[in-house]
């Protein structure tokens, strides 16, 4: 009965090892195909020929209204022109792109608590190490939030947390809304 059931493991190893072989075969590249490089064809004949003929503009939309066409144009019109409607949606898009004020940010948060003289004390300490920081004091009732930096990528809060992390143990990045300034 062993025998068996390992003669019958024996042909299906076989069987598979030889399957993979095919495949891996199959997969391989051939050497008798052709590049796009060396392909060649002449489609002139089919294309429709449309000569243009430019004239001066007599009425308000100038673009449209300089191009006479000359011969057998039918094919070359367009049938279904969306322009109109793609200026439409672009312009909603403009629109609705103005009224955005804010994108979302993160902030380096120093300070949080209730002491109002630690709060001022934190936005001094940062003037004295940073030179160029601009650290914001929000009072969102109870506490006191000495904030840093507007930052719409985490790594560039990354960088400025890092240097910030060895006097101000307590910090940390926090997700924040920034203002597009106008």
């Amino acid at each position: 009965m062993c025998d068996s059931r390992g003669l019958i493991m024996d042909k299906l190893i076989t069987f598979y090892q030889t399957l993979m072989v095919f495949i891996f075969m199959d997969c391989s590249p051939k050497s008798g195909q052709y590049s796009s490089a060396e392909y060649q064809e002449d489609l002139s004949n089919f294309r429709d020929e449309v000569r243009v003929k430019l004239t001066e503009s007599v009425n308000a939309n100038p673009d449209l209204d300089r191009i006479e066409y000359v011969g057998d144009t039918e094919k070359a019109l367009p049938e279904n022109d969306i322009t109109s409607q793609i200026n439409a949606l672009l312009d909603s898009m403009t629109v609705r792109n103005q009224e955005i004020r804010y994108v979302q940010g993160y902030t380096i948060q120093v300070y949080n608590g209730t002491s109002r003289e630690e709060a001022h004390w934190s936005e001094k300490r940062i003037y004295q190490i940073y030179d160029d920081a601009d650290p914001v004091i929000k009072y969102v009732q109870p506490n006191f939030k000495v904030k840093i930096g507007q930052y719409t990528d985490r790594l560039e809060a990354q960088q400025v947390y890092m240097k910030l992390k060895k006097d101000f143990p307590n910090a940390i990045i926090i997700p924040d809304k920034i203002a597009i300034p106008e």
